[in-house]
């Protein structure tokens, strides 16, 4: 009898980190990224504003495509799944970036805890981008008999 339901330990290192950084990171989205203040009034700014925006669906596409691994969707591509997952999160690491530089005046706690779960996804690329390299290699040849 098969096993049914969701099981972490089927899950490698790196679609553990993408899925939880990656999780984080889109909530966090939700929270402000850039305040400016003037005359005793201040605003706020969440990391869905401009360049965010492109953030928050790279964040969304990283989800659903590891979310497609986890649940064994089989798309029967040239490429390794491994590998997308890991340029989709190396996509999300480089449009924080730019999100930083771009907003730098003003950054709020939000921004702080994205450059650091894109440390986090980019630790996390990585690894995912290794297990690619692993799954494509040729098996060793059967011994003799």
């Amino acid at each position: 009898m098969g096993q049914k339901g969701f099981d972490m330990a089927r899950l490698t290192m790196g679609q553990k980190g993408l899925l939880i950084g990656g999780g984080l990171m889109f909530i966090d989205l939700f929270l402000p990224w850039q305040r400016v203040c003037a005359f005793g009034f201040c605003v706020g700014a969440s990391g869905w504003t401009g360049i965010g925006i492109i953030l928050g669906l790279l964040v969304v596409a990283l989800l659903v495509w590891e979310g497609m691994g986890v649940a064994g969707v089989n798309l029967n591509m040239n490429v390794s799944a491994a590998l997308i997952g890991a340029a989709i999160g190396g996509g999300v690491v480089l449009f924080t970036l730019l999100k930083v530089v771009f907003n730098a005046t003003g950054m709020s706690f939000g921004a702080w805890i994205g450059i650091i779960l894109a440390l986090v996804i980019a630790y996390a690329s990585w690894v995912r981008f290794n297990e690619s390299k692993t799954g494509m290699a040729t098996p060793p040849p059967a011994p003799p008999a």
